[in-house]
């Protein structure tokens, strides 16, 4: 890395404190806890806990959706970065090996290069992490609707014993229900 390199990442390591923006691991603690309360079988989960589980999953989608903004971002300077190095590589560094003069010969070198392949290495991380946040925020999408799906029926099932207890005239009981 270049002197300007770090310069801009402490830089922006010094805002982002300063703005209480440095919250990754605060988040990703969060999502682990969160994510670890996803019940193996929604059947055996009372209302109330339903109830509580799926507040929690919509801020677990929540915070899914602020580190996938941060995902992204860190993901575009890895592909910039990848790039910058590729050029680099194959412009200048290739320059340096007389034997190299086609400019298949410096493709060749530059996808080999170190600093290349340490910077494609970084990239495909990026890119990994921004499609495990996207699973996540997929997953507890998935968990969110099951959990409000109890929630829902166990509403539905005390409104019908509210109203039969209550006498209610207008509730009747479908045909198929009484053979």
């Amino acid at each position: 890395m270049t002197e300007q390199q770090n310069n801009i990442e402490s830089i922006e390591s010094i805002v982002r404190q300063t703005h209480g923006l440095d919250t990754q691991r605060h988040v990703l603690k969060t999502l682990m806890e969160i994510s670890q309360e996803i019940p193996e079988n929604v059947n055996a989960l009372s209302p109330a806990m339903a109830e509580h589980l799926a507040g929690r999953f919509l801020k677990g989608i929540d915070l899914c959706g602020e580190l996938y903004a941060m995902a992204v971002s860190y993901e575009m300077k890895m592909e910039i970065l990848k790039k910058k190095e590729f050029s680099s590589a194959m412009l200048v560094r290739s320059a340096d090996f007389p034997s190299i003069k086609t400019s298949k010969d410096k493709e060749q070198f530059a996808f080999s290069d170190e600093e290349y392949i340490k910077s494609a290495d970084k990239y495909v991380e990026a890119k990994m992490f921004r499609l495990l946040v996207e699973e996540k925020k997929d997953a507890f999408s998935k968990a969110h609707y099951m959990v409000r799906k109890i929630v829902d029926r166990e509403q539905v099932v005390d409104t019908t014993v509210r109203q039969k207890e209550e006498g209610a005239e207008w509730f009747q009981t479908p045909n198929w229900a009484s053979k």
